[in-house]
């Protein structure tokens, strides 16, 4: 029983049914959908509707055609049983597609352009600032809350709903709001988070912990937990234009201005890719940034074209 990646639930439900009752239906195929629908609850959910839909179906009559030749019953069995299905695919589809659009959300995308942060209000009250080049993917249902932080940085200020809490997706990993004020940010090589109010849960395959207010952590981009540590409202301040800096990777301040600015920018050398930078960077403004980046790492900065600068340390490595 095979079923191709893009296959909706719905319609691996329905291919299930008819292939249960084609005479065709194997101990593997039993194994592979055992399989499925421990895959997720909904999956359950889903074929017990297709199952309730095609007993209805199964109540219109359909006679054998009338022909002076034999029809095999096996034959018609068969084409009966895909006609209940092709009714089924026909009236429960489009309705379990409105179902779910109202139950799970339908997804939305909000892109905050280079240079150009904004803030989104959804419909429970809960605000999503994003940094400029941030996007993030928002499915609000009646089920539940649900984000996915593509790339970039948001501050997540949510209205909470002890039953709705909100999910957010972000990399090999998952946050769960406990009821929050937080900050996410996606890295080339890992993801911070900040809670600035409430605690925020956050999970992956390597482990999992409670961030409370004034403090942060995250993860790796394997998954591996980040340590926790201090925090306060400096964390935002790239809502201002600014950031303070405490050790941070050349790369990682890079990785946010190419971001910010849409324009690529690449260290050179070694010497240079082992730098770290503390204190204060003006963010909205690429030639300070760079010019102050410059003095302060003893930088040579090299505009290659408009969309690309490269960063190396003054006699090499």
């Amino acid at each position: 029983m095979g079923w191709p990646f893009h296959s909706t639930p719905e319609h691996i439900a329905v291919r299930t049914w008819v292939k249960q009752h084609s005479g065709s239906w194997t101990e593997r195929d039993a194994k592979k959908f055992a399989q499925w629908l421990e895959a997720a609850p909904e999956h359950r959910i889903v074929y017990n509707k297709v199952v309730a839909a095609c007993e209805c179906a199964k109540q219109v009559q359909m006679e054998p055609p009338q022909q002076t030749w034999s029809v095999r019953p096996s034959l018609f069995s068969h084409w009966r049983t895909v006609g209940v299905a092709l009714i089924v695919c026909a009236v429960f589809i489009p309705g379990w597609k409105r179902f779910n659009d109202w139950w799970n959300g339908t997804p939305v995308t909000w892109t905050a352009q280079s240079n150009a942060p904004r803030t989104v209000t959804l419909t429970d009250g809960t605000r999503i600032e994003l940094d400029a080049g941030t996007q993030v993917i928002t499915q609000w249902g009646a089920r539940a809350r649900h984000a996915t932080l593509v790339h970039g940085e948001a501050l997540f200020s949510v209205s909470h709903n002890s039953v709705r809490p909100l999910t957010v997706d972000v990399g090999r990993g998952h946050l769960t709001d406990l009821g929050t004020v937080f900050d996410v940010e996606a890295l080339a090589h890992s993801v911070r988070v900040s809670v600035l109010e409430g605690s925020v849960g956050v999970r992956t395959r390597h482990g999992e912990a409670i961030l409370t207010a004034g403090h942060g952590g995250g993860y790796e981009g394997t998954g591996e937990l980040l340590p926790i540590t201090r925090v306060d409202s400096s964390v935002t301040s790239w809502r201002e234009g600014v950031r303070r800096f405490d050790a941070t990777a050349l790369t990682d301040v890079l990785d946010m201005l190419s971001r910010r600015h849409g324009v690529q920018l690449t260290i050179a050398d070694d010497a240079a890719a082992r730098l770290r930078l503390s204190g204060t960077l003006r963010m909205d403004d690429l030639p300070l940034s760079l010019r102050t980046l410059g003095t302060a790492l003893q930088l040579e900065v090299r505009w290659i074209d408009e969309h690309h600068v490269e960063l190396s340390s003054r006699g090499g490595d």
